[in-house]
């Protein structure tokens, strides 16, 4: 009988194998993300399909509705691709620049204000005006997004969300905590994995499971970390980043 010869992949074909992985991952997180931003979108056509629904403008209000019916078609199409995209996680690029933290979070709170007035809840920011941090302004922004638009779908219509910015010790903190129910014990384990879908509020819609997966890998190529605190009510999630590398 004659042995098989076993190829062993060579060092080039192994290397684009990985840097193939983890463009996947980076282009599924731009999905997930993506998908993220189409929340604003709906809580603008929500509140345009308000603003033309009195009868005068039948035509606005077909093409607030024609609009609606594309982004949820977008929306399906984004989920599908993010299942498509389920492989290893790879290292995400920092591009570092010194940061005014309250322009930051100011323009991700701006970014959700409307879904979140729509939906009954308000959003309260508290935080040191004057701190700056030497951060990727675009990746920290995307992670500010996907927590806020977390607590948004786990808040109770009436409560409020609250996003707070300092510095502890050297370190720039970011806390966004909600008043939803919480994370369960057995879930805790396991929200950061990637493809870990969160629970939301009865008629939110759902997510991939990526969120929290991309925050956690963000704050990894800072040298911080994302933490759950889970000692008061609801969900309370805490960044921590080196202010200055």
């Amino acid at each position: 009988m004659t042995a098989q010869r076993v190829e062993k992949p060579s060092d080039a074909a192994e290397l684009s194998s990985g840097v193939f992985a983890r463009k996947t991952t980076i282009d599924a997180f731009a999905l997930h993300d993506a998908k993220n931003l189409l929340g604003a979108i709906f809580a603008n056509l929500d509140w345009l399909k308000q603003t033309c629904d009195d009868g005068r403008n039948p035509e606005s209000l077909e093409a607030v509705a024609d609009l609606t019916q594309a982004c949820r078609q977008l929306e399906a199409l984004l989920v599908e691709g993010l299942v498509a995209r389920q492989v290893p996680v790879g290292t995400l690029s920092v591009k570092r620049r010194r940061t005014p933290i309250a322009a930051l979070v100011d323009a991700a709170v701006r970014r959700i204000d409307k879904r979140a007035r729509l939906s009954g809840l308000r959003i309260a920011v508290t935080g040191v005006p004057s701190l700056q941090a030497s951060i990727d302004p675009d990746l920290v922004s995307r992670v500010l997004d996907n927590l806020l638009d977390n607590a948004l779908r786990v808040s109770p219509t009436g409560s409020t969300v609250s996003v707070h910015y300092g510095d502890s010790g050297g370190d720039l903190l970011l806390t966004i905590c909600d008043q939803g129910p919480g994370v369960p014990t057995e879930e805790r384990n396991r929200i950061f994995e990637i493809f870990s879908a969160s629970p939301t509020r009865h008629g939110s819609r759902g997510t991939a499971g990526m969120g929290l997966a991309f925050c956690q890998k963000v704050a990894e190529a800072h040298g911080g970390r994302v933490i759950l605190d889970d000692r008061g009510a609801g969900a309370c999630f805490v960044v921590t980043l080196p202010l200055f590398g």
